[in-house]
């Protein structure tokens, strides 16, 4: 975040020197090291999104306290199948229920309480496929790789997303297609013969 600020930021902004003036320093660096965007725009005014200096770092808070989340269910000793899954449909139903309006959790964007947590508000949403993940990796062994299951995924996302439903048709068909093909290539990237992994980093950078 720091390198995107006084290094992207100046080089993409059309003056640099105004660019670098506008920045609180005190309030960008408690906001980048309590994993928020910077919210600085001013500068890649020319691009299609324009002043998005480092908009998809958004969800950087949301990943953080699922990690939490997931700590916390080891040390009560609940990583596992049952406890995860009974979660995974609780935060569905969460979603659900806030789709049409029966459910508004609260959203909280500014002070104290949201340097320390992520806002309530997404939580339904983000952390309903972070635990989707994690349902589909504790009952790995559980979940067949196969063609027909795969071909169920395609026709649940597509009926989903005819009806309005891509959300949760993401969340069951779309997870298994996922999984199936990262799960479909023996191919490891490498950089200077070593393994990396880019797409969280490409992601991150937009």
């Amino acid at each position: 975040s720091l390198l995107g600020i006084f290094v992207f930021g100046p080089l993409g902004a059309d003056d640099a020197a105004a660019f670098l003036g506008q920045i609180n320093v005190r309030g960008t660096l408690v906001r980048v090291l309590s994993l928020h965007q910077s919210s600085l725009s001013e500068t890649f005014q020319h691009n299609p999104m324009r002043g998005m200096l480092d908009g998809t770092l958004w969800t950087i808070k949301y990943e953080f306290d699922c990690y939490v989340c997931v700590a916390i269910l080891w040390v009560f000793g609940l990583l596992r199948r049952g406890p995860v899954t009974a979660l995974l449909i609780a935060l569905t139903a969460g979603l659900a229920l806030q789709r049409i309006g029966v459910f508004t959790p609260p959203a909280i964007d500014h002070g104290v309480p949201a340097i320390l947590v992520s806002s309530p508000a997404n939580w339904p949403r983000l952390f309903s496929f972070f635990f989707a993940g994690a349902a589909f990796y504790l009952w790995r062994d559980a979940i067949p790789k196969s063609p027909a299951l795969l071909l169920v995924s395609v026709l649940v996302l597509a009926f989903g997303m005819g009806i309005g439903g891509a959300e949760f048709a993401m969340l069951t068909g779309g997870v298994y297609c996922l999984f199936c093909a990262a799960l479909s290539s023996g191919r490891t990237p490498r950089l200077f013969g070593r393994k990396v992994d880019l797409s969280y980093g490409i992601y991150l950078f937009g």
